[in-house]
């Protein structure tokens, strides 16, 4: 088999799956949206408003933890510039195989006169952070009844989660990872490693993307229904477990399937189900809106960054 074929086969598949995954699921939500009563619905305005700040919260953390990593290899963009890396990218996601989104952060990086070696580095070590802490933060989902009533040994899977987890934070452990995903890709490996001062922050911001996520969650849900404040820690870990399988799952675009499949079952373990495809839906709806406006500001930012520095390029030339 050549590799024109060998490509084609996998896009092939990839495209199956992820139509598969996404059917499936839309058939399940449909299903459950065409039985609500929509007279009985009512979405609450600021609630709605405090899910989006939160998602814009997120967004916050991320292109925190991508200046404090960028810092440890020399001078950073300005925080307006930073704040692209987060923004624009983010739309790449609904394209399959998350290669876009990942090459978006790349290239915006040599936009701002980042070496090619540190800006992929950097945007891989940004994304290993963002997936090893959700799956921390995300496996005491593993553990619910609910879920150990039909998967008896989920709880060696959360255990296993856990430690593994934070083994491959360790900063020699997940420099190591790193190093092995840069070399599959034919990539020149991390040579200075980021010291602790550069590798802490960053982290914290990782596990405080989930905090925000799961905030996000709660205000969706408490918009359609009611729902106890002592249940955000359970929207915190539901939503780093949906996330992250979302992420991992390279041939859905956005996570889309795989995330609300994840979302539906585990929220219908904390209100009445019929709601649980709505705010699904809600949440996903909410964040795309948030993530458009934001790219716009994004693209906003790169122009007048653009004309300040055309002047300086003309005297130049």
């Amino acid at each position: 088999m050549t590799t024109e074929s060998r490509k084609l086969l996998f896009a092939i598949i990839k495209w199956t799956l992820c139509a598969a995954i996404v059917a499936w699921v839309g058939v399940v939500l449909y299903r459950q949206i065409k039985s609500i009563d929509w007279a009985s619905v009512h979405f609450h305005p600021l609630f709605t408003l405090g899910a989006a700040i939160a998602i814009v919260f997120v967004t916050v953390t991320q292109f925190v933890a991508y200046r404090l990593l960028l810092s440890a290899y020399g001078p950073v963009p300005s925080w307006p510039a930073t704040a692209t890396l987060s923004w624009l990218p983010a739309l790449g996601k609904y394209v399959p195989g998350k290669v876009v989104a990942i090459s978006g952060t790349v290239y915006l990086l040599r936009k701002f006169k980042i070496p090619a070696a540190v800006a992929l580095s950097v945007a891989l070590l940004g994304d290993a952070l963002a997936v090893l802490t959700g799956l921390i933060v995300g496996a005491p989902m593993l553990s619910w009844p609910a879920v150990r009533e039909k998967l008896p040994g989920s709880w060696i899977a959360c255990s296993v989660l856990i430690i593994g987890g934070t083994i491959c934070l360790y900063p020699k452990v997940f420099a190591a990872l790193v190093n092995v995903a840069l070399r599959k890709l034919k990539r020149q490996p991390i040579t200075v490693a980021v010291d602790l001062r550069h590798y802490v922050l960053p982290l914290a911001a990782a596990f405080a993307q989930w905090l925000f996520w799961g905030l996000a969650l709660w205000l969706t849900t408490r918009a359609i229904t009611y729902v106890p404040l002592s249940t955000l820690t359970v929207c915190i870990f539901m939503i780093a477990m949906a996330n992250t399988i979302g992420y991992l799952v390279v041939f859905s675009p956005g996570g889309l399937g795989a995330r609300e499949a994840v979302l539906y079952a585990g929220l219908r373990t904390i209100i009445d189900p019929k709601w649980s495809a709505v705010i699904v839906v809600a949440i996903r709806l909410i964040q795309t809106i948030v993530e458009i406006l934001l790219a716009g500001v994004a693209v906003l930012i790169l122009r007048g960054m653009r004309e300040e520095n055309a002047p300086l390029e003309m005297e130049a030339a």
